[in-house]
């Protein structure tokens, strides 16, 4: 067994209170990045469910809005969405935003998602 020189004493100590915060940040980060991710596929499903059905002909814009929450009560890791559509003549265009949740301070949570689709439309054939 070899002995420790007096000035080693405690010194694993100290390396372990220097490497620790270290890993411990860049762990959080990555988890921080994880949750971002899946928020950010959450806010996409939204704006998609909400443009299928607001696109649809019979459908209105309260609908297709209830419809884009449902996703993120359903799927979770969005807090505080708001969809937002507007229909321009035969276009419809769906915004989305939310907030993730986060570990690491100064890093960004908010996410937002805008699409475009045209509104269907139904035309009788003449002639029949």
């Amino acid at each position: 067994m070899r002995m420790r020189r007096p000035l080693e004493v405690g010194l694993t100590s100290v390396e372990v209170a220097v490497v620790f915060p270290v890993v411990l940040a860049i762990l959080a980060a990555g988890m921080h990045i994880a949750l971002l991710f899946l928020a950010d596929q959450v806010v996409d499903d939204m704006a998609t469910t909400a443009l299928e059905h607001a696109v649809q002909s019979d459908s209105t814009t309260d609908s297709a809005r209830t419809a884009g929450l449902d996703v993120a009560d359903q799927e979770g890791f969005a807090r505080t969405p708001i969809v937002n559509i507007t229909e321009t003549g035969e276009a419809v265009r769906v915004s989305v935003e939310a907030d993730s949740y986060g570990l690491v301070p100064g890093l960004p949570t908010h996410l937002s998602r805008t699409i475009e689709g045209p509104k269907e439309r139904f035309v009788a054939e003449s002639g029949r």
